[in-house]
């Protein structure tokens, strides 16, 4: 089936967090919203039709999960990345992947434990941490090409009670995607200071432009057995406000831990249509998917080519993962606050300011997710604002 992604839908007056709540949030109930990490596409068709046929049923009482949901999963995993991953592997946490691993967090540390975190972050990730731990943050080196880790300071960084180690690949908001020598070399510090390592992955199947993810519990020897891997069908499908994650423990002492607690918060059973749309989207949504792809590519080559002949003073790092670009906007010299008055009051525009992922200097997150007309009607508002 051939998708249209130019068409437009109007998302306001559905309660959608992205549309609806931007009076609340920016001042500016008009704005044209780049902030949230959701798409503006519709969903594949056959999430449509399964999400219809079961709510034809008329009975959404408390449901148990299909042996067909965990084996969809398990399929996807096999094709699209050829990683063969164990059934008995797969723990499922219906809110999402922050309540995860705050519960991770909860069962590998002790308060007052430190915790390292890769930064630019977002700022619910550091939060978590900051709960009952101390937050140890490793600051990416921004290069030409991207955005790098900085391993001679983590390893400087790590102290003695140092338990965990939260990475995010791709990388959000940089749109980095680690390379395999990268995640080995991560992986190898990590080992010998005895640090476990929780990676979100939730953007692992949206890959740009030829380029390739590597899971974290898919690393050779014992890398994966310290490591918990965390992975949804949210992001990709564009289903996240159906919430679920899934995710992928080898260790079978924490696996079992994790589901008792998960069991003592009366959160073993699914979301019902959660459930019911990602099966769907992982046994038939690969070609809708594909498409989003391309399509966000070109999103993305629009980007770079307005940014370069308009807007030369932003600097845009291109994602290699995700639909989301991080602009630095510091080549103007203007405080944060005069930007944000410029963007969301002359231009009617709504990006994630930076401060957001833990940053003060004048960067932005913007979702690129859209139909070109809103992209392109952005940036040429943005021209107008800050010229």
């Amino acid at each position: 089936m051939k998708y249209d992604f130019d068409a437009v839908y109007d998302r306001r007056g559905t309660q959608s967090f992205k549309w609806d709540y931007n009076g609340h949030y920016f001042g500016n109930p008009a704005v044209l919203p780049f902030w949230v990490a959701d798409m503006d596409f519709p969903c594949a068709q056959p999430i449509v039709a399964a999400l219809k046929e079961r709510a034809e049923h008329r009975i959404y009482g408390y449901t148990e999960r299909s042996p067909s949901f965990s084996e969809a999963i398990l399929e996807w995993l096999r094709t699209r990345h050829g990683w063969i991953v164990d059934k008995d592997w797969l723990v499922f946490c219906p809110p999402g992947i922050i309540p995860a691993i705050d519960i991770l967090l909860g069962l590998t540390t002790h308060k007052g434990d430190s915790v390292v975190i890769q930064t630019p972050a977002y700022l619910p990730l550091e939060d978590v941490i900051a709960r009952n731990n101390v937050v140890i943050e490793n600051p990416l080196i921004p290069r030409q090409t991207g955005y790098e880790f900085d391993f001679a300071h983590l390893a400087a960084c790590i102290r003695r009670d140092t338990r965990a180690l939260l990475l995010c690949s791709p990388h959000s908001p940089t749109g980095r995607v680690w390379t395999l020598q990268e995640l080995e070399t991560l992986a190898d510090i990590c080992r010998r200071h005895g640090i476990l390592v929780i990676s979100d992955e939730v953007h692992a199947d949206v890959l740009l432009f030829g380029n390739r993810h590597h899971h974290f519990g898919c690393l050779p020897g014992e890398y994966g057995y310290r490591s918990v891997t965390c992975i949804s069908a949210g992001k990709t499908f564009n289903i996240s406000g159906l919430q679920l994650s899934t995710l992928i423990i080898q260790d079978p002492e924490l696996r079992a831990a994790f589901k008792r607690h998960l069991g003592v918060l009366q959160m073993t059973q699914g979301n019902l249509f959660g459930e019911i749309a990602a099966e769907a989207a992982y046994r038939q949504g690969a070609d809708w998917l594909d498409q989003v792809i391309a399509y966000v590519e070109g999103n993305v080559r629009f980007l770079e080519e307005y940014v370069s002949e308009h807007l030369p003073n932003v600097r845009a790092f291109l994602p290699q993962g995700s639909y989301l670009a991080w602009l630095d906007f510091g080549a103007f010299g203007k405080p944060v606050a005069d930007l944000n008055q410029r963007l969301i009051h002359r231009a009617g525009v709504a990006l994630y300011e930076g401060r957001y992922f833990g940053t003060t200097e004048p960067y932005y997150r913007m979702n690129l997710a859209c139909p070109r007309i809103y992209l392109e009607t952005a940036l040429c508002r943005m021209k107008r604002a800050l010229f």
